[in-house]
């Protein structure tokens, strides 16, 4: 029998959203960098995983659990 298909993998992306327009080209670099290496892994961002009417919480905990990794972004003014 074959073995089911393995639990999908992510990288949790974290950032304050006042700071997107300057996190976004560092979290699309991380992403194209797991694709061009063709790693299991796929970058979870809240903006791009979460769907519109998704009980938000509930995802952010599922994607967490299935995290290999957690990216995150501080700012030093704050």
């Amino acid at each position: 029998m074959a073995d089911p298909m393995p639990a999908k993998k992510y990288l949790f992306a974290s950032y304050a959203h006042e700071d997107w327009d300057r996190v976004r080209p560092l979290l699309d670099a991380v992403s194209e960098e797991l694709e061009f290496r063709a790693l299991p892994v796929e970058l979870w961002v809240d903006q791009f995983n979460l769907r519109p009417g998704e009980q938000w919480q509930v995802a952010i905990d599922k994607a967490l659990q299935s995290s290999i990794g957690f990216l995150s972004s501080f700012r030093l003014d704050h």
